[in-house]
């Protein structure tokens, strides 16, 4: 190998490059970032929600709980990676939460019980939703 070919066989980057710049806030791409249709301020909302989030959808390109953390007010929205719930990262903080009376799962089942049929003076609640694969 000559010497020129050497330079630039070393010349390259292991970092794979950047293929297009990225909002900062919604890590998405600039030219498709959704930070301008986000509330502002914040969405300020009674209730709290957890994100119960498969590692693989993290890597999704639309980032819908990123949105959502976003859109309400700090502390709002939390959200708990995992394949399996709760884990050995999550345990205490989330068996708490899970155990709650004031928690609700939003997930359709037969034994689903329709939110209309919730009692609302009893809240807030927390809502438990999955994104997962």
């Amino acid at each position: 190998m000559d010497d020129d070919a050497w330079q630039d066989l070393v010349g390259i980057s292991a970092d794979p490059p950047n293929r297009r710049d990225k909002c900062e806030k919604c890590k998405r791409p600039v030219v498709v970032c959704w930070c301008p249709a986000l509330p502002h301020p914040p969405e300020a909302v009674a209730s709290q929600i957890v994100i119960l989030q498969h590692p693989a959808e993290e890597k999704r390109s639309l980032r819908t709980a990123l949105m959502l953390q976003l859109g309400l007010e700090p502390g709002k929205c939390v959200v708990y990676k995992g394949k399996r719930f709760p884990n050995h990262k999550n345990h205490a903080d989330l068996q708490r939460i899970l155990d709650s009376p004031q928690t609700l799962l939003l997930y359709p089942s037969r034994d689903s019980v329709p939110l209309e049929e919730v009692d609302r003076s009893a809240g807030p609640y927390t809502l438990v939703l999955i994104d997962g694969t």
